[in-house]
């Protein structure tokens, strides 16, 4: 996709993440003028200049001769470019950086600047990448909504209350085989179904099959039949699933999407060591053109 300048970069954040930024700060980093990694923090979270580093300081250890184009998404404009500066302020002195402010109905390119109009649903950039089947959400929220139950609590807690009866080795066999089923001929699974994937996940064999097939082809398919797991069973109970969401979307090059799922995963499997790689890579912007090297080196690590 050719990218004109910095309002066509503008135009397609929304695009790279998957849903329109509100109140956010998004860096984007241009590696000889391609996006390398796109990134976006709550401007909330971003007080102090510790803060900025927490969540981008990683960015220039992966991307030391990245430029940067940074840009605050809000309503309120003298609290976007404050942050705006301070992340400036916190970049390597050689680092080549613009900036813009998007109030939603148009953006800027410097404090009290000419206002030019932002809308992306009809800019060409926004429309190619939609041409190529990139879905854009009306915010994050709409995003973590991907994850929302499909069925009643009720039913979630019946089915995981049979599987849970049965041993878990069989369990954990009788997953396989449905996983197998699921893989070769999509279609949601059924609540009992769902229920045996998840509770299997937490099995270390278990989890590292399935990560162990996430190629950059199979991805979508991986991410589509365990979000489909995950909204059929209880939040406590779907936490791998979640994880195996995440680490679909990371290869897929979803970046929003892996921290919704984190936040998902983190209480009933925080622990575990697929969770804390996913934590891991999304933190230190390891690109998933890495994946398939790191994949063969930890299931390796795990086998022996």
């Amino acid at each position: 996709m050719r990218v004109r300048g910095l309002s066509d970069l503008i135009h397609l954040v929304p695009s790279m993440l998957g849903f329109h930024p509100q109140e956010s700060l998004v860096v984007v980093c241009l590696d000889e003028g391609r996006v390398a990694v796109t990134a976006r923090a709550d401007l909330a979270r971003l007080t102090c200049a510790d803060d900025i580093d927490d969540c981008f300081g990683a960015l220039w250890d992966r991307y030391p001769s990245c430029a940067c184009v940074v840009i605050a998404f809000s309503t309120d404009a003298e609290a976007a470019w404050s942050v705006v500066e301070d992340f400036i302020g916190e970049l390597p002195a050689d680092v080549w950086v613009d900036a813009a402010h998007v109030d939603g109905h148009a953006w800027f390119d410097a404090p009290f600047g000419v206002a030019h109009r932002y809308d992306p649903p009809s800019s060409a950039v926004a429309a190619e990448a939609a041409y190529w089947g990139v879905n854009v959400l009306p915010d994050r929220g709409s995003l973590a909504a991907t994850l929302q139950p499909v069925i009643s609590r009720p039913e979630m807690d019946q089915a995981l209350a049979r599987v849970i009866a049965i041993e878990p080795t069989t369990t954990v066999a009788s997953a396989l085989d449905v996983l197998a089923s699921l893989s070769a001929s999509p279609r949601p699974p059924s609540a009992h179904e769902a229920s045996m994937l998840a509770v299997a996940a937490f099995s270390p064999a278990f989890a590292d099959v399935v990560v162990g097939d996430i190629e950059h082809r199979t991805a979508g398919g991986v991410r589509a039949l365990w979000t489909d797991v995950v909204r059929r069973v209880p939040p406590f109970a779907g936490g791998m699933a979640a994880v195996f969401v995440g680490m679909a979307a990371w290869v897929s090059g979803d970046g929003a999407l892996v921290n919704v799922c984190l936040e998902r995963a983190v209480d009933s499997a925080g622990g575990n060591q697929w969770f804390r790689f996913l934590e891991i890579a999304a933190r230190v912007a390891l690109p998933p053109s890495q994946w398939d090297e790191v994949r063969t080196e930890l299931v390796r690590g795990r086998a022996a």
